[in-house]
């Protein structure tokens, strides 16, 4: 059986769904593992979103559907971080750029194959009730299926305890072998949302090629060394393809990098603000249904 008829039956089955290691050998999933060589670097996997602070920055390439694209990261805990919370990997490798927004945007590759994502959470993770919140919102609403796994196989999400106070972070798109997920333990189902989104292949919705359309950056209320967060990508690709969604899980709230409660760093057109979503835009599903 191949995996696209596993995923088919698992949608439209009216029979329960046999988690973990039995249902992957009944179903013959192990032939469904990824081809890849290359596995993550895991070490000092604790990516931040502003809180702490950088020890260094720089700027690589990362390769695109559309060409070449520079995005400028903080290093973190030993690893590059892109907008705050996308891991783009450890600090000490050289900066040969990385194909993962290639592979993810075209479904070539660093998509998940056939939608299907195995992951894994620990039984005494802080925040394990909001990762499975998360994981069941979408993929009731997405035709992406994950399978919670007990052991390591050779692509899957494992989803990690953050040490960096007050964040959580991820990848872009699958990245071949044991893929991090890290998740701050007072952080729930909406901000574990936004890391699985990033996990199957959407960057920030406000990094959008046409966001100075849709919002103000407000540059003077953030310090100057935030000010790539906000970047805008070239990329049409990786990112929600229809009207700029404020709606999006995608999309910061109005006080991200803020030097304080009294100063927005983004604003509609019109000065108002906004918070994040807490769940998947229909926006957010219409995409991911395309891609998988």
């Amino acid at each position: 059986m191949h995996c696209h008829e596993i995923i088919t039956q698992k949608k439209h089955s009216t029979t329960p769904w046999l988690p973990g290691v039995a249902m992957l050998a009944m179903l013959g999933l192990a032939g469904c593992a990824l081809d890849t060589s290359e596995e993550m670097d895991t070490e000092g996997f604790h990516p931040g979103e502003g809180n702490a602070e950088a020890a260094g920055s720089g700027r690589m390439t990362v390769d695109t559907p559309n060409g070449p694209q520079e995005i400028s990261y903080e290093i973190v805990n030993g690893r590059k971080i892109a907008e705050g919370d996308i891991d783009l990997g450890a600090a000490d490798e050289p900066s040969k750029g990385t194909d993962f927004q290639t592979k993810a945007s075209t479904r070539i590759g660093y998509l998940w194959n056939d939608g299907l994502v195995p992951y894994h959470v620990s039984l005494s993770h802080p925040a394990r009730t909001a990762v499975l919140q998360a994981i069941s919102e979408m993929d009731a609403l997405t035709d992406l299926t994950f399978i919670e796994v007990p052991i390591f196989i050779r692509d899957m999400i494992l989803f990690v305890e953050s040490t960096d106070p007050g964040v959580s972070s991820s990848a872009v798109g699958r990245q071949g072998g044991i893929q991090y997920v890290s998740i701050w333990p007072t952080h729930g189902k909406s901000v574990v949302l936004h890391e699985l989104g990033h996990a199957v292949g959407l960057w920030h919705e406000q990094t959008r090629w046409d966001r100075d359309e849709n919002v103000n950056i407000n540059w003077g209320c953030m310090p100057w060394t935030r000010w790539h967060n906000f970047e805008m990508k070239d990329v049409v690709t990786g990112f929600t393809s229809g009207p700029y969604d404020f709606k999006s899980i995608m999309h910061y709230g109005s006080f991200a990098f803020s030097y304080n409660l009294f100063c927005p760093t983004i604003t509609k057109k019109d000065g108002s603000t906004f918070s994040g979503s807490s769940s998947l835009s229909a926006e957010d599903i219409r995409v991911l249904n395309i891609w998988y």
